[in-house]
């Protein structure tokens, strides 16, 4: 009998588990602090980049609802201006002092599917209400200039 209240108590807890995870969407903008470039000896150039993200969200319990992020990334760019790759790491934080990092990776770019620049994104660690969060998504960039981005998100969470 005790090995059927295991099997139970384990069934309920991962239907719990489950039942708490979410999902939304919401857009982001980027603003750039800094760049600096460098040649490679491919004829690649590294591009890294110091800047602010903003976003939106349409769950209040979302990991990036009410923050903002401060953010280091390296884009390898082409001689022609296509983005080739592109990794980064940010530090979101809201006014009361909860947040976490994320990090995010270049998947596609300039293709049919993906005409500027796509990619993932996962949150790494949290602190204060964050503490528990576990959260995935893709990204999409649907504009960018000198001075940043602009682009939508869909996120899988767990609060």
């Amino acid at each position: 009998m005790s090995t059927m209240k295991w099997i139970f108590g384990a069934a309920l807890v991962t239907v719990s588990a489950g039942a708490f995870a979410g999902e939304t969407a919401g857009t982001y903008m980027t603003f750039i602090r800094s760049v600096t470039e460098s040649q490679l000896p491919d004829g690649n150039r590294a591009r890294v980049m110091h800047y602010y993200h903003a976003g939106t969200s349409d769950k209040a319990d979302s990991p990036f609802a009410g923050r903002t992020s401060e953010c280091v990334g390296r884009m390898v760019v082409s001689s022609a201006g296509k983005v080739v790759a592109g990794t980064g790491f940010c530090f979101a934080q809201d006014a009361a002092g909860n947040g976490g990092s994320w990090t995010w990776k270049v998947t596609e770019a300039g293709t049919q599917k993906c005409p500027h620049v796509c990619g993932t994104f996962k949150w790494a660690e949290s602190f204060g209400n964050t503490k528990a969060v576990t959260a995935s998504g893709a990204w999409r960039q649907t504009h960018a200039s000198a001075a940043g981005g602009v682009g939508t998100y869909t996120l899988t969470y767990t609060p």
